[in-house]
């Protein structure tokens, strides 16, 4: 005889009250009180411009940015015009948005998002949120692999 351990999954259907932002409620009253808040309105507008990162695009910007560990989500914007600039800026600000004061930063500077630039958005399960640059995102890897150098000079040099 052979004994062996199973798992049994067992699946519970719910209902779930879904605002136009994607954010699920177990409360209808609740969710009917959070889609006429301001936080709403940023990221119904934002989510319109924005397209989520999913499977390798996700998993790739996670490892990166925040270790793997799987409970942030990436967005990437290109906005077309200062309006929509506007737009990244208040769903930012809404998220509690960490922008740098130093330039050894990999996240971008509130005063660096233009129309035309694509960026990455962070959002991490604490609430707060991340942008970040295609130039920023290099600059702070290609310092990165400086370490790998073992003269001291290296992370001066700009072939690396």
């Amino acid at each position: 005889m052979k004994i062996i351990t199973k798992e049994k999954k067992v699946t519970t259907n719910y209902v779930a009250y879904v605002a136009a932002d994607g954010t699920e409620f177990l409360n209808e009253k609740a969710c009917e009180e959070y889609e006429k808040t301001a936080y709403h309105a940023f990221s119904v507008r934002f989510k319109a411009i924005a397209v989520k990162l999913e499977g390798d695009k996700k998993n790739l910007f996670d490892c990166i940015i925040d270790g793997g560990c799987g409970g942030t989500e990436y967005y990437r914007v290109t906005p077309k015009d200062e309006a929509e600039v506007g737009i990244v800026m208040n769903f930012a600000v809404a998220n509690d948005c960490f922008f740098p004061e130093k330039d050894t930063s990999w996240a971008a500077h509130a005063c660096e998002l233009k129309a035309g630039t694509t960026y990455i958005i962070a959002m991490f399960e604490s609430g707060a949120c991340t942008i970040y640059s295609r130039k920023r995102l290099t600059d702070g890897v290609m310092k990165a692999l400086c370490a790998f150098d073992d003269d001291e000079e290296a992370g001066n040099d700009e072939t690396h």
